[in-house]
């Protein structure tokens, strides 16, 4: 279960991380929330089915964390563990020379531009790689801006491993700065295989 709160990210800080890793939504009332889903109910409860781009950030549920983290949230503030957080508060606790991947899971031109002005607020272009797994959304990042990295998209990927069983790989510019690979399936495969080769 992923939670995307304050003190999540203050915590991974904590812990040495180089780099961290969020997802960003545009609520109805025009704020940039991080959060991994695109609405409330796995994190605040099934009865919180609303969408994120459908609700205004002053009326978000709360987070509730799974009874197995409840000992290690009661070591924070209940404000900043219970508090779906905007993406420029999650930027004030990480220090600059701890690098964030931004990924885009909803298609809006409004919220590449909030982002990129966040991002240019915090001074944090040095260090910021953003992304979609959706083709669409990864050209429009790059032509936002060229001189913050993409990550490929699923479409790229599959593009990418094609020219490089091909041969092909040298002969092709790529779009992307990052070669990334979700690894979201691996397990689920892994499974199969042990399944349809046991004796």
């Amino acid at each position: 279960m992923v939670i995307f709160c304050l003190e999540a990210f203050k915590d991974a800080v904590i812990a040495g991380a180089h780099i961290v890793e969020l997802d960003v939504w545009l609520s109805r009332d025009g704020k940039v929330i991080v959060h991994h889903d695109k609405d409330f109910s796995r994190m605040c409860g099934a009865e919180f089915s609303q969408l994120i781009s459908e609700t205004d950030y002053s009326a978000f549920p709360s987070i509730v964390p799974p009874v197995y983290q409840n000992e290690r949230c009661n070591l924070f503030p209940k404000v900043e563990v219970h508090t779906i957080p905007l993406l420029s508060d999650v930027l004030s606790v990480i220090p600059p020379h701890v690098a964030v991947i931004i990924e885009f899971k909803q298609n809006s031109t409004k919220l590449i531009e909030l982002v990129k002005h966040i991002v240019v607020q915090f001074n944090r272009q040095e260090n910021i790689y953003w992304f979609s797994l959706d083709e669409k959304i990864n050209r429009q990042l790059r032509h936002a801006d060229t001189n913050i990295p993409s990550i490929t998209s699923v479409p790229n990927m599959m593009k990418t491993l094609l020219l490089y069983y091909t041969g092909l790989l040298p002969y092709f510019d790529l779009d992307d700065a990052v070669f990334g690979i979700t690894v979201d399936e691996v397990q689920p495969l892994i499974g199969m295989y042990i399944t349809r080769n046991s004796f």
